[in-house]
């Protein structure tokens, strides 16, 4: 509007202005009269015509396409848009709510889409599409990947390219049934994969139906249970079976006695149930490690195996221990053939790494139903028996008698009246002198437990000093030992008798018990004994077990003067090599090798080798067990240090030891010794060393 007055009032009104106003204007001036008046009005309405063509022309289509009337650059103005019918408000109002309504769904059915794209890519489990004919349609890479076949390969094939033939017409029917009147089938199913390999498949099946209620598609969800399986299996074989030997446990074992047992009933058979602990085992774990055990037990499980019938059964129930299950046995003398095999099959060496172990075995018999008529009654009397064959040395085999069970009976309440002994004061302490070879006195004594029962009388350390060391009262037992030995080896210097050595036993439990240093440091100070009179006696196979803390300990009571012994020494399964790193004073063959050295040659070059070691190393030798005189000799002969043994005096009581001290009550071998005059006891190779310097002075 504003633009309108503008060209069509304002602009020409000042145009006639300016025409009547500017002097020498063709035009008449405005005080002319009536002529002067017209001049103007046409003079305006002159001027409103101009003004209105220019500015139409300004603006019409033809300026604007030929640049007229533009200052400046000039750009054609773009294209008129289409035009655009705009509908009124109330007729827009109903129709864009349900357009958007309908992009919403497109794009949420869209979005829907492609996450069940994605997860179905995506899933763990294998998924399956196929049609109502079994044709394959879609697989998702999980699928792909548990069976092994590439999507090419699977679409338009039928399921049956994964058929495993396990499975009967009957089972695939009873599958078909499940779909076709329920709509879904669940169950464990062992297809193909395409390398050949079957395994276990666990699967849901369901139907999807047409709007007219028919099938169109199969869907199955899979998952591979080859893990799973394994699993079980292992499970399984676990709760039946020994990991180590894959031999049955003990759990197999009565399963498989009790339904032999049954069918024996019925035939009126025999069956018999063989025990077998391996001999010094403990010793093999102690000597070399648990590794080298576990090789051991895996080779004897073998050589079992391969010793008795197909339709035997040998189990490991546990530790080093073995049972054998012999069935169809017409009389009791094929029993003792099957432990002399088993005994032969175990007495061949057994190669470790570079070295060689020899083991034996004790074999305890029982026999169904002769000697028990339930499981558990045949399998301890068959331990009963084997303990039996133990307590004599191992390597050989015993039936059991009901003899043995009153001794299992008697061994399980000394085992119960030991809890008290201690508090009740029932043990005492015998002494067994040592002998020097070279001087002929007593250099010193062993200190032996006993122990007086109320109940059994006189118990044999045998029966209940390993029961103490199983169950741990070894260690307040052998505090014990050593301050009553300490004790009365003060009261001998105390009478005035010349001082000798206390040996006293270290078990090994005692031995790796925190506090023995404690304890035996306590003990002298206590009873005031010069340390250089107590001798300490430790086993073979302990310095195996912790060498860094053994050697921490042995170095520190060598520097305290204590003496330091290895008892048994030879019994062991360990390397000679560590005796010249440890700080002891002796060596003590065991009894086992004294006992046969004059009449078997293997035992005489055990104890020659020993000596010769010893001899070597500059350590004493002690030899116990010295029974008779041809021993003796041959002890003497080879330059043994110290001898002991009932050739000599069994142990005794203190007050015994006294008159041996003081040359009373001797009998005419152990005076022949006694009379020498006093020479402290050296070593072999120092005894050497001064005779030939006594040669070449004299």
């Amino acid at each position: 509007m504003h633009v309108h007055l503008w060209i069509l009032v304002i602009l020409p009104l000042a145009g006639t202005l300016i025409t009547f106003i500017i002097p020498g204007t063709p035009l008449p001036p405005l005080h002319t009269g009536e002529q002067g008046a017209m001049a103007g009005v046409v003079i305006f309405c002159f001027m409103t015509g101009v003004s209105w063509f220019a500015y139409r022309t300004a603006h019409s289509d033809f300026a604007a396409s030929h640049g007229l009337f533009v200052v400046g650059p000039y750009s054609p103005p773009p294209p008129p848009a289409e035009p655009v019918t705009l509908l009124p408000d109330r007729a827009r109002e109903p129709v864009l709510p349900g357009v958007e309504a309908e992009f919403q769904k497109s794009k949420l059915a869209l979005n829907g889409l492609d996450l069940a794209t994605k997860i179905f890519a995506s899933v763990q489990e294998g998924i399956i599409i196929t049609d109502a004919s079994g044709a394959i349609c879609s697989t998702n890479p999980a699928f792909r990947s548990m069976s092994g076949y590439a999507d090419e390969e699977l679409l338009g094939h039928n399921m049956r390219i994964m058929k495993s033939g396990r499975h009967s017409p009957e089972f695939y029917e009873r599958l078909w049934h499940a779909l076709h009147h329920h709509g879904q089938w669940q169950g464990n199913i062992w297809n193909r994969r395409k390398n050949g390999e079957v395994y276990p498949q666990w699967s849901t099946i369901n139907c999807i139906r047409g709007e007219d209620g028919t099938i169109r598609y199969f869907v199955g969800i899979l998952s591979d249970l080859t893990l799973v399986q394994e699993s079980e299996e292992q499970l399984k074989f676990l709760a039946h079976f020994d990991p180590l030997t894959e031999l049955p446990n003990r759990i197999l074992f009565k399963d498989r006695l009790h339904q032999a047992m049954t069918q024996c009933r019925r035939t009126d058979q025999l069956l018999g149930v063989l025990w077998l602990g391996v001999d010094r085992f403990r010793q093999v774990n102690e000597a070399e490690n648990r590794a080298v055990g576990d090789v051991v037990l895996k080779a004897i499980g073998a050589r079992l195996k391969q010793a008795l019938r197909e339709g035997d059964t040998v189990a490991r129930t546990g530790g080093d221990e073995f049972a054998i299950l012999a069935t169809n046995i017409l009389e009791v003398q094929h029993l003792t053939h099957v432990a002399q095999k088993v005994l032969s099959a175990l007495g061949q060496n057994i190669k470790v790494g570079d070295q060689s172990l020899r083991l034996t075995a004790s074999i305890g018999i029982t026999i169904f139903p002769m000697d028990e008529t339930d499981t558990e009654g045949l399998l301890k009397h068959a331990e009963t028996a084997m303990r039996q064959v133990k307590s004599r040395g191992g390597n050989g085999y015993q039936f059991f008698t009901r003899q043995m069970g009153e001794i299992a009976m008697r061994r399980w309440s000394i085992e119960q009246g030991l809890q008290t002994a201690l508090d009740r004061q029932e043990f005492f302490l015998h002494y067994q002198p040592q002998f020097c070879v070279e001087s002929g006195r007593i250099i010193g004594v062993e200190a032996l437990v006993r122990w007086r029962s109320p109940q059994f009388g006189l118990v044999a350390p045998d029966q209940f000093v390993a029961l103490a060391e199983e169950n741990g009262l070894i260690v307040p037992l052998g505090e014990w030992i050593l301050r009553e030995a300490c004790q009365q080896n003060v009261r001998w210097q105390e009478q005035g008798l010349a001082p000798i050595k206390m040996a006293v036993n270290i078990s090994p439990r005692q031995f790796m018990h925190d506090n023995l240093e404690q304890v035996v440091a306590q003990a002298l100070r206590d009873t005031g004994l010069d340390p250089r009179w107590l001798e300490l006696e430790i086993t073979e196979g302990l310095f195996l077990n912790d060498q860094k803390r053994v050697r921490s300990v042995l170095t520190k009571w060598r520097q305290q003067n204590l003496h330091i012994s290895i008892d048994d020494f030879g019994t062991g399964y360990s390397s000679l090599s560590y005796l010249s790193n440890l700080p002891i004073h002796s060596l003590k063959i065991d009894r086992s090798f004294i006992r046969d050295v004059a009449k078997n040659p293997e035992s005489a070059t055990i104890t020659r080798s020993i000596l010769s070691l010893a001899k070597n190393l500059n350590l004493t030798v002690v030899a116990e067990g010295v029974a008779n005189e041809e021993q003796m000799e041959f002890l003497r002969d080879l330059g043994c240090d110290k001898v002991q043994g009932y050739l000599f005096s069994p142990p005794i009581p203190a007050e015994d030891v006294t008159a041996f001290l003081t040359h009373a009550r001797m009998g005419p071998l152990v005076q022949a010794l006694t009379m020498a005059p006093y020479v402290e006891c050296r070593p072999a190779r120092e005894r050497s060393q001064a005779t030939q310097a006594s040669m070449l002075l004299n």
